[in-house]
C-alpha cells in the first residue's frame, strides 16, 4: 500500500474523527460514515463490488430508503477500475466535494454553524414529558 494512503481500521487507539479530519477522500461501500464525509464536505466514493450478491435477499441487509446513486455523497463504484478511475477524477479538481454530491451534503446538513447541540437540547427541554 502506498505510503498515502491510510486503511482505517479499529485498534483502539485511534479515533475515527481523526480519519475523517487526515482524509482527502474516503473510500467505502454501504457504511453510513459517508455522512461524516459529507458533513466536512470531503468527496467520498462507494465500492460496491458485492452490489448483488448484497441485494439478492441471501444477505441480512436489505435496501433501505437510501439509494446509493439518487442520494449518496459520492459516485458508485462497481470494480476496481471504477474506483481508480473515480479516485483519478477527484485528484484532478484537488479532492474537492464536486456536483451534484456538494448539493446533497448541504441539503443533508443545511446546519454548520456549531450550534447543533444547543437545537438539539431545545428540542429535547421543549418536550412535555
Amino acid at each position: 500500500v502506498p505510503e498515502y494512503v491510510l486503511l482505517g481500521e479499529n485498534d483502539g487507539k485511534s479515533s475515527i474523527q481523526d480519519y475523517f479530519k487526515r482524509a482527502a477522500v474516503m473510500i467505502t461501500d454501504y457504511s453510513s460514515t459517508a455522512f461524516e464525509q459529507a458533513f466536512l464536505m470531503k468527496p467520498c466514493i462507494y465500492f460496491q463490488f458485492d452490489i448483488e450478491e448484497l441485494f439478492s435477499g441471501a444477505h441480512s441487509y436489505a435496501k433501505g430508503y437510501f439509494d446509493y446513486d439518487k442520494d449518496g455523497f459520492g459516485p458508485v463504484a462497481y470494480s476496481e477500475d471504477d474506483v481508480i478511475n473515480e479516485l483519478r477524477a477527484m485528484s484532478e479538481l484537488s479532492y474537492r466535494l464536486q456536483e451534484p454530491y456538494r448539493t446533497r451534503a448541504n441539503l443533508a446538513f443545511p446546519y454548520r454553524d456549531g450550534k447543533c447541540c444547543e437545537r438539539v437540547y431545545e428540542a429535547i427541554a421543549k418536550l412535555d414529558i
